[in-house]
């Protein structure tokens, strides 16, 4: 199997090497780097106009990395959680104020022992206020949960930064697996109504013209019939080809989407059509699944992110145990200037009764005199029972319910990447079998496009060419090599799609998902006597 997928590549970058009658004509050739017949474009169905987009993979992931909104998202995500564990630590500093109180009172107040009096002051305060009121379960535990749950959304826009390069490298697939489809169709057509002689066909013209030929010419009634079977097809394969167009057009518009291009607009792979996207990380291919399993578990961002989500909780769930034995602070500080009126004569001796009318008059002088310097301050410290502590066991109940929950949410995670490396893994070798089934039909032990596709195909045309066999024997070979051209074409799309998905699966930088220099290399690994448990050298 190993050799099969690293002989694959050398096969799907080898031209086709075809013989040539006498002056054929060039569309019935593939180019020289081509790895398969080029298609002729069938004139009932055009392409939709405008001029399409070049573009390669690579370069799709890296505008992605720019112009994506979900990973502009999860940037601001990561903002926000660094902002919120900065306030978390600014809870241990001191609010400070710089303000003016004034007040102006008239009537009747109290004194500390209770007499009423009937007193008309005012006052001017001007300083500084610092204060400081914290929670000291909330001061130490808060920061340290915040800091964790920044890490989960560092890990989250990894996490969102390689979903969303999947989610382009499919759309572009999506978009290269309509150019294929089209051009199998185009290939069959060509078969089917093309005028001009080809070598695929033992020199003959399209099965079309060439029961036309034969009917013209006063052949069998039954080809008459025979041609209008052939039409019937054509007619499938042009309806066939609307519906890929369609599809192709969708595929483009999802991928303009995800770059935030103009969704009218066309792209154009430069990728050669039936050979694989050529991506990095192609030794990763070659490695077994315990070696694959226990890389993915060590660097996919989604388990870097639940498990700082658990080292979160699991800090709440700290701060919510120490909570009642912490005690809660208050502190708050006055530094400033104040002054009042009306300020006493101190020349006259003058004493209110103050157990005679409260309703003797003092004449306020309405001025703020005697201003000087003023500081005060009070410290708080108090241990506090939520409902009578009650509450505080609601408390850690409830957090550790959370945390056992993020700690759930993190086994699943294990599990399901340990499922998805399987998976993907799976589908990469079983479609590199599929792949190399159908090209098997296609190509011969050379690699030139003479397999026993296109060698039924000929040997077919030379016999109603010869007038030994009856064209509905070809349409059968016409409807063979669309189907083998067709499982191709969906097979290096999905083995396209698997390869890439097996590097996200991993959990390999996103950089590396479209620059070569920045994949790690495998592990050099040798699988232990426990089944599943590698060991490294």
């Amino acid at each position: 199997m190993r050799l099969r997928i690293a002989f694959l590549g050398l096969l799907l970058s080898s031209p086709f090497a075809v013989g040539q009658p006498d002056k054929p004509p060039k569309t019935d050739l593939p180019p020289a780097k081509a790895s398969a017949p080029t298609p002729l474009v069938a004139p009932s169905l055009a392409e939709p106009d405008g001029v399409p987009l070049s573009i390669d993979l690579a370069s799709a992931l890296r505008l992605s990395t720019t112009s994506n909104l979900d990973v502009a998202q999860a940037r601001a995500v990561v903002e926000q959680a660094s902002a919120a564990r900065q306030r978390a630590v600014s809870r241990m500093l001191p609010n400070v104020g710089l303000g003016v109180t004034y007040v102006d009172h008239a009537g009747r107040i109290q004194q500390a022992n209770g007499n009423i009096l009937n007193v008309n002051r005012t006052s001017l305060a001007v300083g500084v206020t610092p204060t400081l009121t914290f929670d000291v379960a909330d001061a130490i535990f808060l920061p340290l949960a915040a800091r964790q749950v920044e890490e989960a959304t560092r890990a989250g826009m990894v996490r969102v930064t390689n979903d969303t390069l999947l989610a382009i490298a499919e759309a572009y697939i999506a978009v290269l697996r309509g150019q294929r489809r089209l051009a199998r169709i185009d290939l069959t057509l060509s078969f089917l109504s093309d005028d001009k002689p080809s070598a695929f066909r033992g020199g003959a013209k399209g099965l079309a013209q060439l029961v036309r030929d034969v009917v013209e010419a006063g052949g069998k009634e039954a080809f008459k019939s025979d041609l209008a079977r052939v039409q019937v097809e054509m007619l499938r394969r042009n309806e066939e080809r609307a519906i890929v167009l369609q599809e192709l057009e969708t595929a483009s518009a999802e991928l303009a989407r995800l770059l935030r291009l103009d969704p009218r607009t066309r792209f154009r792979p430069v990728e050669e059509k039936w050979g694989v996207v050529p991506l990095p990380g192609t030794e990763w291919l070659l490695q077994d699944v315990d070696v694959l399993m226990a890389f993915a578990l060590g660097n996919r961002p989604e388990l870097a992110e639940f498990d700082a989500l658990v080292r979160a909780t699991g800090e709440r769930e700290r701060g919510a145990r120490y909570r009642p034995y912490l005690p809660q602070v208050q502190v708050a500080y006055f530094d400033g200037g104040f002054g009042g009126g009306p300020t006493r004569n101190t020349s006259s001796n003058i004493v209110q009764d103050v157990h005679g009318a409260i309703n003797t008059p003092i004449t306020p002088t309405g001025e703020i005199a005697r201003f000087g310097h003023r500081s005060d301050l009070s410290v708080t410290v108090g241990w506090q029972l939520q409902g009578m502590g009650f509450g505080n066991a609601a408390e850690r109940r409830e957090a550790a319910a959370v945390n056992t929950q993020a700690k759930l949410r993190l086994l699943a995670a294990h599990d399901r990447v340990k499922a998805q490396v399987v998976t993907t893994r799976a589908a990469v070798t079983r479609n590199n079998e599929r792949l190399w089934t159908a090209w098997q039909a296609i190509s011969d032990k050379d690699g030139k496009p003479a397999g026993p596709v296109f060698e039924s195909l000929r040997l077919n045309f030379e016999r109603i060419r010869g007038g030994e066999g009856r064209p509905l024997e070809a349409l059968d070979s016409i409807r063979g090599l669309n189907d083998t051209f067709e499982a191709f074409a969906n097979g290096l799309s999905e083995y396209d799609r698997a390869r890439f998905r097996l590097l996200v699966v991993l959990g390999v930088p996103s950089a590396a998902l479209y620059d070569p220099a920045r994949m790690p290399a495998p592990p050099t690994v040798q699988v232990s006597p426990v089944v599943g448990q590698p060991a490294s050298r």
